[in-house]
């Protein structure tokens, strides 16, 4: 099953509105199978890789708060509403700092990782819950 992610990203070229129109109506017939899959998920821990992709974009957030790469204003903004130039300088300026990004990456990794966990356990916690009411 594609995430919307991978769905949005798996399209190469631009499409006519038929097209377009056919990728919605095939989008919009998936939503139980996705909202199925993704109750199914709840409780679970993410892949090592989801982690690790999470951890870096918070160092990356946290790399840029740090070193004042954009002003306060557009810190809050999403990346998706900066200019193209403003985007290029922030990728220019996070390279220079790639080495400082390596250094606070595996703290950020921990804290990461232990936010996952305390999902689950919250998730695993009021699971618990639920049937513990239906018993009384």
């Amino acid at each position: 099953m594609l995430t919307f992610k991978q769905y949005t990203f798996d399209i190469a070229e631009v499409l006519t509105p038929a097209q377009r129109r056919k990728k919605s109506i095939a989008f919009k017939k998936s939503k139980h199978k996705r909202m199925a899959s993704m109750r199914r998920n709840k409780g679970k821990m993410p892949k090592k890789e989801v982690l690790v992709d999470r951890a870096m974009k918070a160092a990356r957030k946290a790399t840029i708060i740090k070193k004042k790469l954009l002003p306060p204003e557009l810190i809050r903004k999403p990346t998706s509403e900066l200019s193209r130039n403003k985007k290029e300088k922030l990728e220019k300026d996070l390279h220079k700092h790639k080495v400082y990004i390596k250094k606070i990456f595996p703290k950020i990794f921990k804290k990461t990782l232990a936010k996952a966990r305390l999902a689950m356990a919250k998730h695993k916690a009021s699971k618990g819950d639920d049937h513990q009411g239906e018993e009384e």
